[in-house]
């Protein structure tokens, strides 16, 4: 298949690919060839050109990593930072990578106190205070994750501005995302 970059200009626009579509992956001056002053160019279906192995990570060489930052002295990052320690070359090994990093983070989220990943609709309930059987109340900016539809809300104090000292203010769960 030959084409000018006119001709390319002129095809065609998609935003979603098919695995079966045909992309143009090589356009050059065919300079050696009894063509001379035309444009060589080749196809490839998406499936073969967006399999893992032939894709590169844009600006992978920039990605700088340092293992002894202290953010990384937790042991649930064990597996990130063996990960780490080797050459990502390829987008499955970045793919790898990124799903370790994942994993690690989200183990660690479920262990803070202040965030909560529990299924809606509604806000999960707090078992009462086992020494005096009163509710427990969640501190303010405790975060609630609801896995049904990963919407995020906030715990938040409402304090009248005219009732600082209010040993009662109001209590909300306000949504911070919508998907």
């Amino acid at each position: 298949m030959e084409y000018n970059l006119i001709k390319i200009s002129q095809l065609d626009e998609t935003s979603v690919l098919e695995n079966d579509d045909f992309i143009v992956t090589d356009i050059r001056s065919a300079d050696d060839s009894p063509t001379r002053g035309k444009y060589l160019s080749r196809r490839i279906k998406v499936k073969n050109a967006f399999s893992t192995n032939n894709i590169r990570l844009s600006r992978a060489g920039e990605i700088v990593i340092n293992l002894n930052d202290p953010i990384f002295d937790d042991e649930v990052f064990d597996n990130l930072k063996e990960e780490l320690k080797n050459d990502i070359t390829n987008q499955s090994d970045a793919n790898i990578l990124f799903t370790t990093a994942i994993q690690a983070l989200m183990e660690k989220v479920r262990t803070l106190p202040n965030i909560l990943m529990t299924p809606g609709p509604n806000p999960p309930e707090r078992d009462p205070d086992p020494t005096t059987g009163e509710e427990r109340l969640y501190t303010e900016g405790t975060l609630w994750i609801d896995t049904n539809t990963f919407r995020t809300y906030i715990y938040f104090y409402d304090r009248d501005s005219s009732m600082q000292n209010d040993p009662n203010p109001t209590r909300h769960w306000v949504s911070l995302t919508d998907r």
